[in-house]
């Protein structure tokens, strides 16, 4: 049996990861592409005041990550997903 994957720009070990953040209004499913992954985990676990609101990302291939976030902090990280078109 053998199947044929169509190919994609990104190699399979570059796969980009979700990021799935809960504010009171929505929750916002950000695709982050693999060079900036690195980037965002460094906003996520930056100082930062209250943490609030909950983020989640690496469900596959492995344990799921969840950490909290300030109002500023996921402010900022959802202005990037704007600007870079991320946000799903």
């Amino acid at each position: 049996m053998s199947e044929t994957f169509p190919r994609y720009r990104e190699s399979p070990l570059r796969l980009p990861e979700y990021f799935f953040l809960e504010m009171p209004d929505r929750c916002y499913r950000v695709r982050v592409p693999w060079i900036a992954i690195q980037a965002v985990i460094d906003i996520i676990d930056s100082p930062q005041g209250n943490r609030q609101h909950e983020i989640s990302w690496n469900y596959i291939p492995g344990p799921m990550m969840k950490r909290s976030m300030s109002t500023g902090g996921a402010e900022r990280l959802i202005a990037i997903a704007r600007e870079e078109g991320w946000i799903e």
